[in-house]
């Protein structure tokens, strides 16, 4: 009887040992087909100045460390309205290029991992304007001002770099989202026809006539695989 109770009790235990095993080999599995090693991602805020983003994350020999390349490009045809200020924008083309690098302190990837990233870039942005400025001119050996309506491009060379920090969410195994913060500094050197007097600044941080350091935040969207 004694016999008989041992074995029973060592099925159970035998059972539940390799049963243990079994469920940690599954959900191993399981977290290794949710490891990504490309993804795709929408940047929505960009749209804010115009501009359709895409970052495009790769992974990099070690498991936690990545590399962003983030194409960017602006257009618009026509006059532009912000969603925090009336622009005075008749039209927008350009394009950007940034590289990013992104280091995550832990491999656990059961719902999320913080990161910190590093990087910069360069763009290029034709801006077209109507009016806005003065022309000056000798009349008489007088020296006039007249206000000038027709329109008139100025170009943006733009060289910006910056460190942020953030955490990346895993809900599904195709699915990313992530959210950033940290701060940046920003260089624009800004190209407009001579011979006037501009009569318009745009300096503060959304814009792109921008140089300075600033708070450099955003949201991004997509697939990985």
């Amino acid at each position: 009887m004694q016999n008989s109770n041992f074995s029973k009790a060592l099925i159970i235990v035998i059972f539940v040992f390799f049963g243990g095993i079994f469920h940690q080999t599954q959900a191993q599995i399981s977290e290794n087909k949710q490891e990504q090693t490309t993804r795709i991602m929408l940047v929505p805020q960009y749209l804010i100045n115009n501009g359709f983003r895409i970052e495009i994350d790769r992974l990099l020999k070690e498991k936690n460390r990545w590399i962003t390349y983030a194409p960017t490009i602006y257009y618009r045809d026509k006059e532009s309205n912000s969603w925090f200020w009336n622009s005075n924008t008749h039209g927008v083309v350009g394009m950007g290029m940034d590289v990013f690098y992104r280091w995550y302190p832990s491999r656990s990837a059961k719902s999320g991992r913080a990161f910190l990233g590093a990087g910069g870039g360069y763009s290029f942005i034709s801006r077209k304007f109507k009016g806005n400025r003065w022309e000056e001119y000798l009349e008489n050996n007088l020296t006039y001002y007249r206000y000038d309506t027709d329109y008139w491009n100025a170009n943006y060379h733009i060289i910006n770099m910056r460190v942020t920090g953030g955490f990346h969410i895993i809900k599904r195994p195709h699915f990313s989202m992530d959210y950033y913060l940290g701060f940046g500094i920003k260089y624009a050197l800004v190209n407009r026809p001579e011979n006037y007097i501009y009569s318009i600044y745009d300096d503060n941080i959304f814009e792109t006539d921008f140089t300075g350091f600033g708070i450099v935040t955003g949201l991004r969207l997509g697939i990985g695989w």
